[in-house]
């Protein structure tokens, strides 16, 4: 399965977000509280594929699995990577690192010599893949870890 750019006018976003809601529920009990993205709406995923490009992977005309990306806010050199999400029965396929290189070759073809993303500190598991994905912790303070890879 490959990953492809999304639209805005894409017509699943409501699927997406329940995708996104699924894959990010496991962390309100490791966090203490909701992520943010668990309030993310169908409009929403829409608005921000105006404003950076959206990764998706199908099985069967579905979205399995899914990758936002925006100029960073931090590093004038980066793109931003966000709302990673793999539904539960696709883990395991390297549809995340596909998405992932879709998002490096956006990166690239945009200038940036990097990407960005962060994730809530508690959030070990999340670390270990980062970090597998050649992603480096950046030093900081907080309950949230921000991670950097170069290209």
């Amino acid at each position: 399965m490959t990953p492809f750019r999304a639209p805005p006018d894409y017509p699943h976003w409501p699927e997406v977000a329940a995708l996104i809601h699924a894959a990010f529920a496991y962390m309100t009990p490791v966090l203490g509280h909701e992520a943010a993205a668990m309030a993310l709406t169908a409009d929403d995923l829409a608005g921000a594929a105006t404003r950076g490009a959206v990764f998706l992977v199908h099985d069967r005309d579905r979205p399995v699995a899914c990758l936002f990306t925006r100029p960073s806010r931090d590093f004038a050199d980066a793109l931003y990577a966000g709302w990673l999400a793999v539904d539960a029965s696709q883990r395991g396929q390297g549809l995340a690192q596909a998405l992932m290189r879709a998002a490096e070759a956006e990166a690239l073809s945009k200038g940036c010599r990097a990407l960005t993303l962060d994730t809530g500190r508690a959030l070990t598991r999340l670390h270990a893949l980062f970090g597998h994905m050649g992603f480096t912790a950046l030093p900081g303070e907080g309950d949230v870890v921000s991670f950097r890879k170069t290209l």
